[in-house]
């Protein structure tokens, strides 16, 4: 199911691959792409110079889907996801994550 949200009678949406993509990421610790990278990174020039024509028009609900949806130890930084892949996501969180 996509991911949808309103700003000013604007809808944003994350389509259900890279939803799934992202669910895969948090649940298994699976890295993602070069566009979720960087927005995971908290990477706005990347993720703006890598993005295709539907993430880009999008970008306002990858921002708020992190913000909402994640957990904090899960992005922000390279180092953070790099730890966070190394633990295996969720299946590994509160183990060695401090």
């Amino acid at each position: 199911m996509p991911y949808t949200i309103k700003i000013k009678e604007t809808e944003y949406t994350i389509d259900d691959t890279t939803i799934n993509e992202l669910k895969r990421y948090v649940h298994h610790g699976e890295l993602p792409g070069n566009f979720l990278r960087a927005v995971l990174c908290n990477n706005f020039a990347n993720a703006v110079a890598l993005a295709d024509g539907h993430n880009l028009q999008n970008l306002p609900a990858f921002a708020r889907y992190l913000w909402w949806e994640m957990p904090s130890d899960s992005w922000g930084s390279t180092e953070k996801i790099l730890k966070w892949c190394s633990h295996d996501g969720m299946s590994g969180y509160g183990k060695e994550m401090k």
